[in-house]
């Protein structure tokens, strides 16, 4: 499968991001790098706009206005696109400071998972502190999959 994620941020145009010396808000550069990505992706597959949006059930204008950063797709479409292009889905929810359906579904599994969530950002106001607490919980994380021989 082909991945998407950070690094592949600095593969894509830099210029881009800075239009006629205006700074643009992280949300327009995220969707502006994300239609970069699904453009590249979709010319290395030799795949047409008409097959992607038949495919992701909306309009070839639809998925042209993503590929230029103009529109962020709904959830849907971003499984499909993962989908379609063989991307990792992930990546394209993170790439649009999304949360992904898959983890949506992980935190609403368990109650008690979901009000540890909740109360993170309540009880532990200081950030650094705030980070010092999730390195712990995913250290917690990595010593059980080695403990159970799940890495």
């Amino acid at each position: 499968m082909y991945l998407c994620n950070v690094a592949i941020r600095h593969c894509l145009s830099p210029a881009i991001l800075n239009k006629g010396g205006v700074h643009l808000p992280q949300s327009a550069s995220n969707r502006i790098l994300f239609g970069e990505l699904i453009n590249q992706r979709r010319n290395e597959l030799d795949l047409k706009l008409k097959h992607i949006a038949k495919f992701c059930g909306v309009s070839t204008n639809f998925i042209s206005l993503v590929e230029r950063g103009l529109k962020s797709p709904r959830d849907e479409v971003i499984s499909k696109l993962a989908e379609i292009l063989e991307l990792d889905e992930n990546s394209l929810f993170e790439m649009l400071d999304k949360i992904p359906p898959s983890i949506n579904s992980v935190i609403n599994e368990h109650d008690g998972f979901r009000e540890l969530l909740g109360e993170l950002s309540k009880k532990v106001k200081d950030e650094k502190l705030r980070n010092q607490l999730y390195v712990e919980v995913y250290d917690v994380y990595v010593d059980f999959l080695k403990r159970n021989n799940l890495e």
